[in-house]
C-alpha cells in the first residue's frame, strides 16, 4: 500500500509538470525556458511546431510552471496549496519512500481538479485525454464538489455564529454598510462586492481581471470600432463583519460565478506605461 502512495506522488508530479508546461508552450515555447539560460530561450523561440526540443535545453521547474499558469488559469489558485505539497513530496519525500497516507486523498482531489482545469483550458477533448479513466475522473470531481459545498456550509454556519456574537441583537436583514468596515473599491479590477452568505453585510471578492476587445459594427455589419470587455475572475471571498473566508472551489458552492463582466472600467488600467 505504501508503494502505491509513493508511485502516486512520483507519477502525478511528473504528469502535472508536463501539462503545466504544455499550457505555457501553447502560447509560446519560450515561456517554459529557464530565464537564466539565454541559449535555451533562443532555441525554443526558433523551434518549429513539428520539432521536439533538443536535449540540452533547460526549462523552468514545476513550481515556476504552476505560478505562471495561475496567471492564465486563475481557478488553479483553488488547488495551489495542495499542489505545492504534492510537488514537495515528488521532489523529496517520495524519493525517500516517506509520504503521509492520511493526506493522500486530499492531494489526489487537488491533482484531479487541476488537471481537469488545464485540459479544459487547452480545449482538449476530455474523453480522448482521459481514455478509460474518464469515469473515475468524473466521480472524483463530483466528490470534490460535494466536499467543497460541505466545507462552505460549515464555514458559513461558523461565521454566522461569530456575527451574532460580535453584534448581538442585530435585526435580520439590517445592512451594516460602509460604516462597519469602511473599505472603498479603489481597485475595482481586483475587488468586487458580494452579499455575504453568513451575515447581512457586504463581503469582498478578490480576484484578477482580463481585458478583451470586442468589435463594434455598424448597421451594415462593417467594423467601426472596438470596445473593452473586462472579465473579473474571483478567487477568494472575505467578510470583515463576520470573519467568513472562502476560496477556490468553495466559491461556486455559494453561487459565485467563475467570471463577472465589469462595467465602467478604464482600459488604461490594463496598459503598462513606460517608465519615461
Amino acid at each position: 500500500m505504501q508503494r502505491d502512495y509513493i508511485d502516486f506522488y512520483m507519477r502525478s508530479g511528473i504528469a502535472l509538470e508536463h501539462l503545466l508546461k504544455s499550457r505555457l508552450a501553447a502560447i509560446s515555447p519560450t515561456l517554459i525556458a529557464d530565464p537564466r539560460n539565454f541559449s535555451s530561450m533562443l532555441l525554443l523561440a526558433q523551434l518549429s511546431d513539428d520539432q521536439l526540443p533538443v536535449p540540452m535545453i533547460k526549462t523552468i521547474g514545476v513550481v515556476d510552471s504552476l505560478q505562471r499558469c495561475q496567471s492564465l488559469v486563475a481557478s488553479l489558485g483553488a488547488f495551489a496549496d495542495r499542489l505545492k505539497i504534492l510537488i514537495g513530496y515528488r521532489n523529496g519525500a517520495a524519493h525517500a519512500a516517506i509520504v503521509n497516507e492520511a493526506e493522500a486523498s486530499k492531494d489526489l482531489a487537488a491533482f484531479v481538479g487541476a488537471i481537469d482545469l488545464l485540459v479544459r483550458d487547452l480545449q482538449q477533448p476530455r474523453e480522448s485525454f482521459y481514455g478509460d479513466f474518464i469515469q473515475f475522473v468524473n466521480v472524483r470531481l463530483d466528490q470534490s464538489r460535494d466536499e467543497a459545498e460541505v466545507e462552505a456550509k460549515a464555514a458559513i454556519a461558523a461565521a454566522a455564529a461569530e456575527f451574532r456574537r460580535r453584534y448581538p441583537g442585530t435585526a435580520p436583514g439590517w445592512a451594516l454598510g460602509e460604516a462597519l468596515h469602511g473599505w472603498q473599491l479603489e481597485q475595482k479590477c481586483e475587488i468586487q462586492r458580494f452579499n455575504c452568505p453568513a451575515c447581512p453585510s457586504d463581503a469582498m471578492l478578490y480576484g484578477d481581471s482580463d481585458l478583451e476587445w470586442e468589435a463594434e459594427t455598424d448597421e451594415e455589419g462593417n467594423v467601426c470600432g472596438v470596445s473593452p470587455i473586462v472579465h473579473f475572475l474571483p478567487s477568494q471571498l472575505e467578510c470583515r463583519a463576520c470573519g467568513l473566508r472562502l476560496r477556490g472551489r468553495q466559491l461556486p458552492a455559494i453561487g459565485v460565478p467563475d467570471s463577472l463582466i465589469l462595467r465602467d472600467v478604464d482600459p488604461s488600467d490594463f496598459v503598462e506605461l513606460d517608465d519615461e
